[in-house]
């Protein structure tokens, strides 16, 4: 009765050093995947701070570009309303001219000169 029980006891041994090395396996797999999700996590966290930092930067930029555009364009409609300042008082001389023409063309040809 002795052996049965040494054999089953040397079987079970086998079976728990077997299964303690499949558990030392696993969590050697399961420490590397750990080592490698902390690496990638850092990597990405990088990553996204080079993101940030580059859309501040094209936000900044988009603000510049923004207000040149603004300031050129009040600059192009204070021109705009100085060329229409200069036609309108042109075409004011040209209107008197030709009203002062028109209107002396007849007193002189109501007075026969």
């Amino acid at each position: 009765m002795g052996e049965p029980n040494l054999d089953i006891l040397e079987s079970n041994v086998k079976h728990n050093t077997e299964d303690i090395r499949e558990i030392k396996k696993r969590m050697h797999h399961t420490e590397q995947d750990v080592s490698d999700l902390k690496i990638d996590s850092h990597s990405a966290k990088q990553n996204f701070g080079h993101v940030f930092n580059s859309l501040s930067k094209v936000e900044s930029s988009m603000e510049d570009l923004s207000k040149k555009f603004d300031a050129d364009r009040s600059e192009r409609h204070k021109d705009q309303v100085e060329q229409m300042k200069q036609y309108k008082s042109a075409v004011w001389q040209v209107g008197i001219y030709l009203s002062c023409v028109i209107i002396g063309g007849f007193l002189l040809m109501q007075f026969g000169l």
